[in-house]
């Protein structure tokens, strides 16, 4: 093969790879699990003989003259056939996951000389094997891993390992779309699709674009087991439609019944490959377009399999039509027109799948970024299940946990009458029906939010000496320029409610307003100590009756440095709303500095619309059945006889009082460990580190009833994402250290008794205190277990020289373990922090050094086991 141009499918994918050309989001992997003893070598071999056959995998990208691209050979001998022995792993199934998803965050260069692709054969048990595959969606899409498989099936069924296959020769693809596309049938299928997506109702759009473009997809599964499977198969062929197309049925009658449109547009993937040989040849060359299915509420999901089935066959008569074109051309009509919603790809086998004699069957698939929600339908053969994997853009995982609490619920009314009309088949779950978060018209005072209330108690306790939660300094590397940052402050407290926010009270409720705005305070020192300035100026004290939240001083010296200093309260800004903040309050002074005005996406709620959400959701304290009462009771017995203090070593003879930080070195080969135990423990870092904390306090004289405290996100709903405000809750976790157990048992508890604290986290910790005694709700727990936000913040370049937190006051609780995972490999950042004047620094040393030392142990028995 010598260099020849590209499909416009490859084209599609090379240009939407272009801001991040080797992101690992666009990858595709297909997983095939085998029930049965197989041929390790010979399955190996048949692999190798197929990859080997199909030259459209044995090519790399390059630009030709005129700039476009250009698929060029590379050798057929170059790339990874990974056989692993799983079978001694303490847990095959969980060691196999951890290895793909390691390889399917590999970064991959279409113009550089590593292979675009790689196989591996995991062997879980002597009976069990997992095939994995991964490609670069520019060598192959969907269709055409399906017809690797194929081969490779049969190759293993044949004494020579030989299968029937034609030539794959690339160029057969590459001339066959640009015969396509220079025919009249190309002008044809393009008025085709005009006309059905200009004459259709839009798609809907069931969720937000990614918030991190770079990141893969959200994803989840719903499983219909073996018998209900088989079922549905006989339920298709009594009723006279393909079985696999029942399922698909089931997906556009529940994006029906969740939408309320009757006209529907669906993604559809199509294999777009017209010709016997071109069918047969894997390649980059399928599309996806938008179907529209008509849904009639009175009709059966039956009726409307047969319906889809006609609507289809319609459709593919046209289906080699790009997508990415079509997406142009109407664009090109009207600008703001959505050409595709939500998808559905059905890679269900008509007939049932065998490896080496062996049963199989294909349990995952991803294919790369989606743009809304998006279904995979996988497996239904005989005596198997059917897996319908859910994808949903990046950042967008409350909605994909929103839609398959929603499917499951639909789907078991299906299961318990098949013949019922779609429109009597509900997917809204009571939590459903619940009250919706929605924007409001932003008019009359708004109470405090649950999770604010023991802020605001705190707060109004401390009386004169309250101060702000914590601040932040940040650094300058030049000269900033104080009018640009005002304004910029300007347009920051403009987008973000609580940073205007005034409390106060009518006697009986809290209520916040607007009140008086942050102001830039500039701060000249002369020669004075700048770090020590700044570290005073934190400490002020605050009245938030009188005064906003927020303090923003720039603090100068004669030296010609410049320190920002925000300090801040937490009941508007939360930890992770410092990043959010410090993101818009830089990016709006770096379009104010360069003479405009910053240009943010809208949010779709503002924090006002949170908390009188909030209100609606946990319903009256009175009614025993709101979620209020409820949560409420759930805590009153959970924590109504817990000890009312942990015996903590006390110091002795300090005068005065000093808040202490001491590390705790979790370097990157114990965090691997860490994450080794976690994962086959189904818990978290979080939880073997509170493991590790209530055992040592344990070990220490604490007790073995260790209640720690931690700080739950509030986040619940996509739409707070960008939001600045206070969020964060405080539940206690009860940790049950009584009778010795082992580290693993240990585990098991924790993750039992925190999921189920977590499923009552609404209620606001402030009201959990007043039940228990606690004064006016502000009993803070002795100690907390927080998991630190790692702050990112996208700085215009040659703006910030460094940014430091700044202690405010004394910690909150006696005594704090905090962490912070970086994104990628390397340590933890650990640290204990307490008051000499409550704990005696010494017995904390000890602790900081016994944690590493305990966390090595059982990570050292998780490797052995």
């Amino acid at each position: 093969m010598t260099g020849l141009s590209v499909t416009a499918a490859q084209s599609r994918i090379l240009i939407a790879q272009q801001p991040d050309p080797q992101s690992p989001a666009h990858n595709l992997s297909l997983v095939v699990e085998v029930a049965g003893p197989i041929d390790l070598d010979r399955t190996a071999e048949a692999i190798r003989r197929t990859v080997s056959h199909a030259e459209a995998l044995h090519v790399r990208f390059r630009a030709g003259e005129d700039g476009t691209p250009r698929q060029v050979p590379a050798p057929a001998d170059t790339w990874p056939l990974d056989v692993v022995d799983l079978r001694e792993a303490a847990d095959p199934e969980a060691a196999a996951q951890a290895w793909m998803d390691r390889d399917a965050r590999t970064r991959v260069d279409v113009t550089g000389s590593d292979a675009l692709f790689a196989h591996a054969l995991l062997r879980l048990a002597d009976e069990r094997t997992v095939w994995y595959q991964r490609y670069h969606p520019a060598l192959v899409d969907g269709y055409g891993i399906a017809l690797l498989v194929a081969d490779t099936v049969a190759r293993c069924d044949d004494p020579d390992l030989e299968s029937n296959a034609g030539e794959w020769a690339v160029r057969d693809l590459v001339d066959a779309d640009r015969d396509y596309r220079g025919s009249a049938r190309f002008a044809a299928d393009r008025d085709y699709w005009l006309a059905e997506v200009l004459g259709s109702p839009e798609p809907p759009q069931l969720c937000a674009g990614a918030t991190d473009a770079s990141a893969s997809p959200e994803s989840t599964t719903v499983h219909i087991d073996a018998g209900i499977a088989d079922a549905l198969s006989a339920f298709a062929a009594d009723v006279g439609i393909r079985r696999s197309r029942l399922p698909m049925a089931l997906l556009v009658a529940y994006l029906h019944r969740i939408t309320g449109l009757r006209d529907l547009t669906v993604a559809v993937p199509i294999a777009a490959r017209v010709g016997r040989g071109i069918r047969r040849t894997p390649g980059t060359v399928s599309t996806i377009l938008p179907v529209t299915f008509h849904v009639d509420p009175d009709a059966t999901v039956g009726e409307l399999a047969r319906a889809i089935d006609v609507r289809l066959v319609a459709a593919l008569r046209h289906g080699r039509f790009p997508g990415g074109d079509l997406e142009r051309e109407v664009h090109a009509i009207d600008p703001d027109r959505r050409v595709f919603g939500p998808g559905i790809n059905s890679m269900m086998f008509e007939h049932p799948l065998a490896l080496g004699g062996s049963p199989a069957g294909v349990r995952d698939l991803v294919t790369g970024p989606v743009r809304d929600l998006d279904f995979s339908i996988l497996g239904g053969g005989d005596g198997e299940p059917v897996r319908i994997d859910l994808r949903v853009p990046a950042g967008r995982r409350a909605d994909l946990l929103r839609h398959q609490d929603r499917l499951v619920h639909f789907l078991s009314q299906f299961f318990a009458d098949p013949m019922a009309t779609v429109g009597t088949l509900d997917p809204m779950t009571d939590d459903d029906r619940s009250p919706t978060l929605v924007p409001t018209d932003g008019s009359g005072p708004v109470p405090l939010a649950p999770s604010q209330r023991l802020h605001w108690l705190r707060h109004r306790a401390a009386g004169r000496s309250a101060r702000a939660d914590h601040a932040l300094a940040l650094h300058f590397a030049g000269s900033v320029d104080p009018e640009h940052l005002s304004r910029a402050l300007d347009d920051v407290v403009d987008r973000h409610a609580p940073l205007r926010t005034l409390f106060a009270t009518d006697g009986r409720e809290v209520l916040a307003s607007d009140g008086p705005r942050p102001r830039l305070e500039m701060i000249e020192i002369g020669d004075d100590d700048l770090q020590r300035r700044v570290h005073g100026l934190a400490q002020l004290r605050i009245d938030l009756t009188e005064e906003a939240p927020v303090r923003l001083h720039l603090v100068c010296d004669d030296a010609g440095r410049q320190v920002l200093l925000l300090t801040m309260h937490y009941l508007a800004v939360d930890d992770r709303s410092v990043g959010l903040l410090l993101a818009d309050l830089l990016s709006a002074y770096a379009a104010r500095s360069g003479g405009g005005r910053p240009q943010w996406a809208p949010l779709e709620v503002a924090y006002p619309d949170y908390a009188l959400w909030q209100d609606r959701l946990l319903g009256d304290p009175a009614d025993p059945d709101s979620r209020h009462a409820r949560q409420l009771d759930y805590w009153r017995n959970r924590l109504s006889d817990m000890p009312a203090r942990l015996h903590l070593p006390a110091p002795a003879g300090v005068r005065e009082p000093r808040r202490e930080t001491i590390r705790v070195e979790i370097g990157a080969a114990l965090r691997d460990g860490i994450d080794r135990l976690a994962d086959r423990t189904e818990t978290s870092t979080f939880m073997v580190l509170q493991a590790a904390f209530a055992t040592i306090l344990t070990r220490h004289g604490a007790g073995n009833d260790i209640p720690i405290g931690s700080l739950v996100a509030g986040r619940t709903e996509d739409a707070l994402t960008g939001l600045v405000g206070c969020f964060s809750n405080l539940v206690v976790l009860r940790t049950d250290t009584s009778g010795s157990p082992r580290f693993d048992e240990l585990l098991s508890r924790i993750r039992a008794s925190n999921l189920e604290a977590l499923d009552h986290r609404d209620v606001g910790f402030a009201y959990v205190a007043a039940e228990l005694g606690g004064r006016a709700g502000t009993r803070y727990p002795q100690v907390l277990l927080v998991h630190d936000e790692q702050l990112r913040v996208d700085a215009p370049d040659g703006v910030l020289d460094g940014l430091l937190p700044v202690p405010v006051g004394m910690p909150s609780a006696e005594l704090t373990l905090g962490f912070r995972e970086p994104a990628g490999a390397g340590p933890v950042h650990a640290y204990f922090e307490f008051s000499t004047g409550v704990l005696d620094r010494d017995t904390v040393e000890r602790w900081a050094r016994e944690m590493p030392v305990l966390l090595e142990v059982v990570s050292d028995a998780e490797a052995r086991a």
